[in-house]
């Protein structure tokens, strides 16, 4: 099956966030999905990703012991070297896998585990982890736009959905879809349910005609107040699909 792991990207003024990145991996009643996903995680991109720029803040060499979840709470348990570092990059890899382990529906907050004891403390940014956390306590680690599907190189057909949180100037910004040869296939503002100081949803639904199957471009950009042109672009491939295959 296809999991989300989520690493980073940087935009076109060079601020990295969160991304989800389509990994296949292999799942059975040892392995369950939420414990591939953090495995493929802790895995980190692959050289195809690299070569994108995709980038993690997990070190190298982190352990996972396991992942149970029980009553909504995911709870994984890591080596050491998961909770090393600054807290800044901590807090960036929880972020990750936060995000990686909410994927699931029946995980809805995250606890963790360093070699069985609970990870506690604060982490700066108002992350306390005494108490599970979620998604919500880290939006520092999103982009203005954030796109959480399609995902990274993720199949992307004629008629789907866009969707994803937003923080931007009159919750105003701008979906973007171009074919292998640069022709432009959609093209038109959107708006998130809250922006300018809040985090919005959106979703936006795309149509759009290729002949072949072929990469494409995704893009979201901010309109510049000064002259509509595009500011902190955020863009990656997605694969395009004629209607009906």
């Amino acid at each position: 099956m296809f999991i989300r792991a989520y690493f980073f990207l940087a935009d076109s003024s060079g601020m990295s966030g969160l991304v989800p990145v389509l990994h296949k991996v292999t799942v059975s009643s040892a392995t369950p999905a939420a414990t591939a996903a953090m495995r493929s995680l802790l895995a980190g991109p692959n050289a195809t990703e690299k070569k994108g720029k995709v980038t993690t803040q997990v070190p190298t060499g982190v352990t996972l012991h396991g992942v149970t979840i029980i009553n909504g709470v995911g709870t994984a348990d890591l080596s050491p070297a998961f909770a090393s570092g600054t807290a800044a990059a901590v807090r960036a890899r929880l972020a990750q896998a936060v995000y990686t382990l909410t994927q699931f529906p029946a995980v809805r907050s995250v606890r963790f585990r360093i070699d069985g004891h609970y990870l506690k403390g604060s982490f700066g940014a108002g992350v306390n982890l005494d108490h599970p956390v979620t998604r919500a306590l880290f939006t520092d680690w999103l982009p203005a736009m954030f796109v959480d599907s399609p995902a990274y190189r993720a199949t992307f057909a004629g008629g789907g959905r866009v969707s994803g949180l937003a923080n931007v100037f009159e919750a105003q910004f701008v979906i973007q879809l171009i074919d292998a040869q640069g022709k432009w296939l959609y093209l038109k503002s959107t708006m998130a349910s809250c922006g300018t100081g809040c985090w919005g949803t959106f979703s936006a639904t795309i149509s759009y005609t290729v002949s072949t199957p072929q990469w494409g471009t995704l893009k979201v950009w901010e309109p510049s107040a000064k002259d509509g042109k595009p500011t902190s672009v955020r863009s990656y491939p997605v694969w395009l699909t004629p209607a009906g295959k």
